[in-house]
């Protein structure tokens, strides 16, 4: 953990270095710089929650003397009747989604948006309000409320805390660390998607696009589309991007499943406690809650691994806004690249 920590402080150190010194030159004026908002990428079970925790606490220790602020995807989930309402609205817009683009229809409900964690199962406006919140926190003085989410409810699969229950923020802040497994993912093109759909089609169960065969092409266009939404909404808010990455990455039901045993045994409830804890998902629970995901790391993770989320800097004395680790199976960092 410590040779991720560190290689994510020292990255994170020089981008808020860089992006205090752009703000002064933009608006002399400013009376307080806005936090650096830090896009951590990482696939299920990666440690990316761990890390960002890790990191907060060593931005806010005597080497760097930070603020620090860690705020996670699974906070702006939709709530678990949120959820449920979308899934069963779900065949209208795959219905109309594939009737535009094959001329044939189908009513089926779309299982990428049955359970929490793709595109369409988060509440965009709550994340863009959360996040521009934090960003102004410096200026406007005021307390942020962050949501919140209970994964262990409605038998693992989740839901949203009461208010009461939400973290409060008091300025000021210097850095958001803001993880997620799909930050940083950019949509397709309507033909792109079309043309990846058709080849796994033709594809065999070895194919690279083995998981996308599995679904029609409305359903994937309805993810495609909500993914839009969240770049259009969210991205302008980010500053750099670190990301965690495996070379294989069906890693991720070993890492998921290895999570998830964590989590049940944190429940196991006290000697003598009158009411159990909520219980967890199954092992076969988690294999398919993690099949749900692979589509989208079949479409978006080859050019999010190519290019990353901020393009090459313009200028010789600008940073490099892109840090990628490469973990071996035991998230041990074997590869390390700055672009």
């Amino acid at each position: 953990m410590s040779d991720k920590r560190e290689s994510v402080c020292r990255f994170i150190s020089r981008q808020l270095k860089y992006h205090r010194q752009r703000q002064q030159q933009e608006n002399r004026a400013l009376p307080a710089c806005s936090p650096l908002v830090v896009a951590l990428n990482g696939p299920q079970g990666s440690g990316k929650t761990t890390l960002s925790r890790a990191v907060c606490q060593a931005l806010q220790g005597p080497s760097f003397n930070l603020k620090a602020v860690a705020v996670s995807l699974d906070d702006f989930y939709l709530t678990h009747t949120e959820q449920q309402q979308r899934y069963l609205a779900s065949g209208e817009l795959t219905e109309r989604l594939s009737s535009h683009c094959t001329g044939s229809a189908g009513s089926t409900l779309n299982p990428l948006l049955e359970y929490r964690g793709n595109p369409g199962t988060h509440d965009i406006d709550l994340g863009r309000s959360t996040l521009s919140q934090l960003i102004r926190i410096n200026q406007t003085h005021r307390p942020v409320m962050v949501p919140r989410y209970d994964k262990a409810q409605h038998g693992g699969r989740g839901d949203r805390c009461p208010s009461d229950q939400w973290m409060q923020v008091n300025g000021p802040v210097d850095v958001v660390l803001f993880e997620g497994w799909m930050l940083g993912f950019r949509p397709l093109s309507t033909q792109q998607l079309t043309d990846i759909h058709q080849a796994a089609q033709r594809g065999s169960a070895l194919s690279e696009y083995r998981h996308v065969g599995k679904y029609t092409l409305g359903q994937l266009l309805t993810i495609n589309g909500y993914l839009a939404g969240i770049e259009q909404s969210w991205y302008p808010l980010l500053d750099c991007l670190v990301a965690l990455t495996t070379t294989h990455i069906d890693q991720v039901y070993t890492w998921r499943l290895e999570q998830e045993h964590s989590l049940a045994q944190s429940l196991i409830p006290e000697e003598g406690a009158a009411v159990p804890k909520p219980r967890v998902l199954s092992d076969d629970q988690v294999q398919d809650f993690v099949d749900r995901f692979m589509p989208a790391y079949e479409l978006y993770r080859p050019a999010f691994l190519a290019s990353g989320l901020f393009p090459p800097p313009s200028q010789p004395a600008d940073p490099c806004r892109n840090l990628f680790l490469t973990l071996n199976e035991c998230r041990e960092v074997i590869h390390r690249r700055e672009f």
